[in-house]
């Protein structure tokens, strides 16, 4: 059949190309943009954005385009270069596919393929690892090529064409599509991701397989993220960008993230979390829930991997992913040689990390893990809380539902993490990072519980706070607001609370109209989690504001262990 007798939706006789995706949204600006850019460039390559290669769907954007079109083409074949890094292997899996389009042809039109290949023909060179090594292996003539990449190489912008991430509406329809959610439950799930179709499909997916209630996974979407920035992963682009300190693009993070997915850790979400509860053992680098959910263990092994490859993580945690696999590997009896293939890795990249002058480092005993005193400074807030058993697992889940909701309100360049002491307050390690982080934190959010004004570490956590207040040396009803109070557990009414105090119960939030809240520790073991949802939203919202409002000068290093602990009449004790 010719193109003029074919269908508008039906392929080129000759053609090995997938059915086009459904649902598959959002792309008729790129398909129209691939039309236009044909028009002057044989070659255009589709790749992802230069600082996010996070998949955002280039080579199904290559497929629809072929079904826009397809009238206007007797032959549409893809080449699955499968992000072959080798020259040699990449040559000789395109020379194959290129054998099996000349022996489809052939059978098709029962005549010999000869001379150069026709304009109206069009190959996809799929999932390219370098655009530029195909450069070399394109045929002669004047067939139309796309290349799908998740990178740029030093191909000729004006043949290139970003494919990020997609609009709200085209999100929302998604969710209306696969999820057959209402239009109102469809525009605020789209509004909480960040345009990833991959990520919103597989959500879409889990709502309508009810795995999820829409309701629930609004609360979810704003805790996941699921298509976070990567911070060590910038892909190359014409122009090199400086490089920081600490980051290491390049092939190390592409094998590693490989060999991880297929070693014993990823096993199912099972041995996920369990590698996850013993790397926290080996670090003592900040790993939040993002990193433990059961979603999509890939882009949680991304998450991982940014860490490792940026200034937070460093040598010391990349050979604690690798410690703790090759653990995991003996433990299964199973994977070792993977394991093996991650410490290669692992100690190649620590070896080559600025300042390290190429010298290898001995893997650190788990206990020897450092901790660099600026990564404790990096956190907007802090939860000061009486670390109990009886409450730790709402307590840990409470600041983590905190955290996400202030990620998810601030700019991606913005400070939004917070700190919260998870485990008891003992070894080397603990101390040094809980004095950086409440000498600089911008908000001290207390957990307020009668025991609260009687522990030795509380009371100290607010007296720097209240120090750093007075630092600023404002008039009195014009100091910046730094305690941010949330009643947990409510203390009974013949409880006398303290002078300190009472100025500030009055900040404690109320509920999403301001009216008087349940404590907060009820509303995070009743079933009603609409209302802890609403209660943190609002909190984080009033979080953002008043860090906005001023900032709050460091208390210096030396100064905490010296301050007077707050809430003396509660502890008997003179002022």
């Amino acid at each position: 059949m010719t193109s003029a007798g074919r269908l508008t939706t039906q392929l080129p006789e000759i053609s090995n190309l997938v059915p086009r995706v459904a649902p598959f949204v959002g792309r008729d600006e790129e398909i129209a943009e691939v039309f236009s850019l044909h028009a002057e460039h044989p070659a255009v390559l589709l790749h992802d954005p230069v600082d996010r290669p996070l998949g955002y769907g280039t080579s199904q954007t290559a497929v629809a385009y072929v079904h826009t079109y397809s009238r206007r083409y007797e032959m549409a074949w893809t080449l699955d270069c499968g992000r072959e890094r080798d020259p040699g292997r990449l040559s000789e899996r395109v020379r194959q596919a290129l054998d099996q389009l000349c022996e489809a042809y052939e059978t098709a039109r029962d005549e010999e393929l000869s001379g150069p290949f026709a304009v109206n023909w069009l190959l996809i060179y799929d999932n390219v690892a370098d655009p530029d090594a195909v450069r070399d292996l394109l045929p002669e003539g004047n067939a139309r090529i796309l290349v799908t990449s998740r990178t740029t190489g030093t191909w000729d912008e004006r043949a290139r064409l970003e494919v990020g991430p997609v609009g709200r509406d085209e999100a929302a329809k998604i969710f209306k599509e696969v999820a057959t959610l209402d239009q109102r439950n469809a525009d605020l799930l789209a509004g909480a991701f960040d345009g990833h179709p991959g990520q919103l499909v597989r959500a879409a997916e889990e709502i309508r397989a009810g795995t999820v209630t829409p309701e629930q996974f609004l609360t979810l979407a704003d805790i996941v993220r699921m298509a976070p920035e990567p911070r060590g992963s910038r892909a190359r682009s014409t122009v090199a960008a400086p490089r920081r300190p600490g980051h290491h693009p390049g092939p190390d993070r592409t094998s590693l993230r490989t060999l991880i997915l297929r070693s014993p850790v990823c096993r199912d979400a099972g041995s996920y979390r369990i590698w996850i509860a013993a790397l926290r053992e080996h670090t003592d680098v900040f790993l939040d829930d993002r990193l433990t959910a059961d979603f999509f263990i890939p882009e949680r092994v991304d998450g991982l991997l940014d860490i490792a490859f940026d200034e937070s993580g460093g040598p010391g945690f990349l050979r604690a992913l690798a410690t703790t696999v090759e653990a995991t590997a003996e433990a299964a009896k199973a994977g070792q040689e993977t394991a093996r293939d991650i410490r290669e890795i692992v100690e190649a990249a620590a070896a080559r990390w600025p300042g390290r002058n190429g010298a290898r480092v001995p893997p650190p005993r788990p206990s020897a893990v450092p901790v660099p005193a600026e990564d404790a400074s990096k956190f907007l807030f802090f939860v000061s809380w009486v670390n109990r058993d009886d409450h730790a697992k709402e307590a840990v889940a409470f600041h983590e539902m905190l955290q996400r909701a202030v990620a998810a309100r601030r700019g991606k360049h913005e400070l939004s993490a917070g700190y919260m002491d998870y485990k008891t307050k003992q070894g080397a390690q603990w101390e040094p990072r809980l004095i950086e982080a409440i000498r600089t934190t911008r908000l001290l959010v207390p957990l307020i519980t009668t025991d609260y004004f009687t522990s030795p570490w509380c009371r100290r956590e607010w007296a720097v706070m209240m120090e750093r207040i007075r630092d600023v040396g404002a008039d009195e009803g014009s100091e910046p607001v730094a305690i941010i109070p949330v009643f947990w557990v409510r203390p009974l009414a013949t409880f006398e609370l303290p002078k300190d105090f009472t100025d500030f119960q009055y900040r404690a939030l109320g509920g999403p109209d301001g009216e008087f809240v349940e404590d907060v520790y009820d509303l995070s073991v009743a079933r009603r989690k609409d209302s802890l949802h609403d209660y943190v939203q609002n909190l984080a919202k009033y979080m953002i504001e008043t860090a906005a409002a001023s900032p709050l000068p460091h208390l210096p290093k030396k100064q905490v262990m010296e301050l007077p602990l707050a809430f003396p009449e509660a502890n008997g004790e003179a002022r």
